[in-house]
């Protein structure tokens, strides 16, 4: 979809225990309580983690906006990446991308934990209601064969 988000058409037996995205969804909207559940540090069964959407970044720039580049206070750990970020009601906003940390006074020698805030990265979801609908139907074709199921996925490392 153009930010950070891959859509990999599966071998095997159908998923059935899966979150549909909607075609044209809206993102968060700011201070909007949003969650996860997540596998931080390799939990299992996740562990639903909740927060709001924030400007507490200073930076707004045009960049971050059209890159729909979002910023939660979901307190997220190492493992809890690729988790769906939920709105209030229940639509998939965003997947969880990484964890910053920044100086509550712009202080970067800081090292006074009390002295930082912790964020959750997202990035907005793109993906058009034909790339959408032409997975529904079941257009997974490759060299393999007929695809059955399809995840969301942040993309492979390079």
């Amino acid at each position: 979809d153009g930010r950070d988000h891959v859509i990999y058409i599966i071998d095997g037996p159908e998923l059935h225990n899966i979150v549909k995205l909607t075609p044209g969804s809206h993102p968060a909207h700011p201070f909007e309580h949003v969650y996860i559940y997540g596998c931080g540090d390799g939990i299992f069964p996740p562990i639903r983690k909740e927060g709001v959407k924030t400007y507490v970044v200073q930076d707004l720039s045009e960049i971050d906006q059209s890159e729909g580049v979002n910023f939660y206070t979901i307190p997220v750990i190492p493992g809890d990446s690729g988790s769906a970020i939920y709105g209030e009601d229940g639509r998939v906003v965003s997947v969880m991308t990484y964890k910053m940390a920044i100086p509550k006074d712009g202080n970067w020698d800081t090292e006074d934990e009390a002295d930082i805030i912790h964020l959750g990265v997202g990035f907005d979801l793109n993906f058009t209601a034909a790339q959408l609908a032409n997975i529904a139907a079941g257009h997974g074709d490759t060299p393999l064969g007929k695809k059955k199921s399809a995840m969301l996925a942040p993309p492979p490392f390079k």
